[in-house]
């Protein structure tokens, strides 16, 4: 596996290109900050990005914010910076995985390959920006979304922001059933109250539906799954 490096510390670049090439046979590419980074990944496709907190100029967690605004590439936090705010900020970032520093180097190859195996069954968006789930094309960079008919014919579908990040989290791991409560934290984060936000969900998978399927109420694509939530049907 391809894996990118990003860390303004020497050292714990090289620490961690040693653990992955050595011990977990990964090839490693590094970049000291968060403008080399961009152009690697402008220039190259990664399997997994590792990425510091704090580093100049551009930080961690606004670049998980730029990586997740165009790709589906998985990422991994590796920081000094381990408080829990810290924690909860990376992953609604889009981080799949924090880990907080020092740890062990076993502790970290196992992240690692956890990481790539859970996400190694997800939708990936391609070079030019596109995620390709089934019939529908995802537009990661203009946010827009295409389905294919069955008759061949292709039709535009526009959505809000909020639709278009919904229909994003079903489509990177088509056929899994989510949760609300898993749907609501991916759009706004943890609630206080778990269950205060549902009918909020319900009613933007009623409007997601409205959009993206040809019939409503006989769903092709966004399926309800009894006594879970709902999934993405490709």
């Amino acid at each position: 596996m391809d894996i990118l490096v990003v860390d303004d510390d020497l050292t714990t670049r090289k620490m961690l290109r040693f653990v992955l090439e050595q011990q977990a046979g990964h090839r490693v590419l590094e970049a000291e900050d968060g403008e080399a980074a961009q152009r690697a990944l402008d220039g190259e496709r990664f399997d997994l990005v590792m990425v510091d907190v704090v580093m100049p100029g551009i930080d961690g967690l606004e670049l998980c914010k730029r990586i997740r605004a165009t790709s589906n590439v998985p990422i991994m936090v590796v920081s000094a910076r381990g408080d829990i705010q810290s924690r909860v900020r990376g992953l609604q970032l889009g981080a799949d995985d924090y880990l907080a520093k020092p740890f062990d180097p076993s502790e970290l190859a196992a992240r690692v390959e956890a990481v790539l195996r859970r996400t190694s069954r997800q939708a990936r968006a391609d070079s030019d920006g596109r995620m390709r789930v089934g019939d529908i094309t995802l537009d990661l960079t203009e946010h827009k979304v295409e389905v294919r008919e069955r008759r061949g014919g292709r039709r535009n579908v526009q959505l809000t922001p909020t639709e278009f990040k919904l229909l994003l989290v079903l489509a990177r791991t088509p056929g899994k059933a989510f949760s609300r409560d898993e749907l609501q934290t991916s759009l706004w984060g943890t609630p206080a109250d778990p269950t205060a936000g549902y009918s909020t969900v319900n009613s933007y998978v009623s409007d997601l539906r409205d959009r993206l399927e040809s019939d409503p109420k006989n769903p092709r694509y966004l399926v309800t799954v009894r006594n879970v939530g709902y999934r993405l049907d490709v």
